[in-house]
């Protein structure tokens, strides 16, 4: 939170860039905590908030590496689907579902992607994000979640 005052004083960037910065500056020492206050101090001045999907992708990451899959999908509800401009890559998406399977959770898996609104969905038509996840199943040789409910 110092940083996030220290980074308030200097003119150079916009509050939102500085405001960025200072939850990106969190979360590379994996402050999830610190970041999460900076976001809600933040949203008492600032309405329409909303994180950048690359901090997005920090966030889901270290979700990922420390097994907190739980916070990651309450992380994006509250932070892509919420705020009008929230927005994820649909990699970080994926990597998290992908997570979510290896812990068996397939039920939270398909609610996750059911969930999310599509044009939350960043995704770079250079890579195939959504086959990873198709990928993943055929692997594991599990074609019945590869079936659509009827």
């Amino acid at each position: 939170i110092d940083q996030h005052q220290e980074l308030k004083t200097k003119n150079k960037l916009t509050k939102n860039e500085k405001t960025q910065k200072a939850i990106e500056t969190c979360l590379q020492g994996e402050k999830l905590d610190e970041a999460s206050k900076i976001i809600k101090s933040t949203r008492k001045f600032v309405k329409h908030f909303f994180i950048r999907a690359t901090v997005i992708t920090q966030y889901i990451n270290i979700f990922i590496k420390n097994k907190r899959l739980h916070d990651a999908i309450v992380f994006i509800q509250e932070e892509v689907n919420m705020p009008k401009d929230g927005r994820i890559y649909a990699s970080s998406l994926i990597d998290l579902v992908i997570a979510l399977e290896e812990q068996n959770s397939h039920k939270d898996a398909v609610e996750l992607l059911e969930n999310i609104d599509s044009s939350k969905i960043l995704n770079d038509r250079r890579t195939k994000d959504f086959s990873r996840l198709l990928s993943y199943y055929v692997d594991k040789k599990d074609s019945s979640k590869l079936q659509g409910n009827a």
